[in-house]
């Protein structure tokens, strides 16, 4: 009720907040959100193994590779990579959006409903022992690939710019045109950017007595170029 009623006030007082700000706020009510389907599940899961059976192992089967096929179909060839439509057609949505689908008709209180949820129940249990392995797995085969793709664009980066710590228009020409993203920082003393009406093309203001907690607020990406100027 508190946090609710903070929310309110803000909102209707206007206040300025920064992207930080609402990033955190993101992120924070998304693993909420996800630590309570968790806690259902868990507690709802489990009856699956009541019933446990050769016929029920092969339906569970039959129902995870009916799904892949599925999304097979559905999703369009061109549009994505390769590799990205396996991912999705593979992984797929979840399986504990199938305990939320299949309590609605328990809920409802339609007739013979409660029995279909202990085979929903081990199909989610066989698609977190077989999705969560082979996820654990995939990205164990993708981290020496994402290392090796880091590795290349930095050389390629380094390659356009002389020195890391001084630039010239040329290179940041040269990164502008080989597609490699970098933020212009204005970081000119108080007196000196309030004394003047031009700014450069796309730069940002930072302020140069406390810059940590100027590029917290802006929410400045952490693998771009930040190219600051002064004069």
């Amino acid at each position: 009720m508190a946090a609710f009623a903070a929310g309110l006030t803000i909102d209707l007082l206007d206040v300025e907040l920064c992207d930080c700000f609402h990033d955190y706020g993101e992120a924070t009510s998304t693993m909420l959100l996800l630590f309570t389907f968790v806690l259902l599940g868990l507690s709802l899961i489990w009856t699956g193994l009541s019933i446990m059976s050769p016929q029920i192992l092969a339906f569970a089967v039959v129902a995870l590779a009916a799904r892949s096929l599925v999304l097979l179909v559905a999703l369009p060839r061109n549009a994505m990579d390769a590799e990205s439509r396996k991912l999705v057609v593979w992984f797929g949505p979840r399986g504990l959006s199938s305990l939320l689908l299949v309590l609605l008709p328990i809920f409802t209180g339609i007739e013979g409903s409660t029995a279909l949820f202990a085979p929903v129940a081990t199909v989610v249990l066989l698609s977190v022992v077989v999705h969560g392995g082979m996820l654990a797995l995939w990205i164990r085969k993708l981290e020496p690939a994402q290392a090796s793709a880091a590795t290349r664009r930095m050389d390629q980066e380094t390659s356009l710019v002389a020195h890391s710590e001084l630039i010239t228009f040329d290179e940041i020409k040269r990164l502008d045109a080989a597609g490699i993203p970098y933020r212009l920082l204005d970081v000119r003393s108080v007196g000196s950017y309030a004394s003047s009406d031009i700014t450069a093309s796309g730069s940002v203001r930072v302020d140069p007595d406390r810059p940590v907690e100027s590029a917290a607020e802006l929410a400045l990406p952490k693998h771009d170029w930040l190219v600051a100027y002064c004069a």
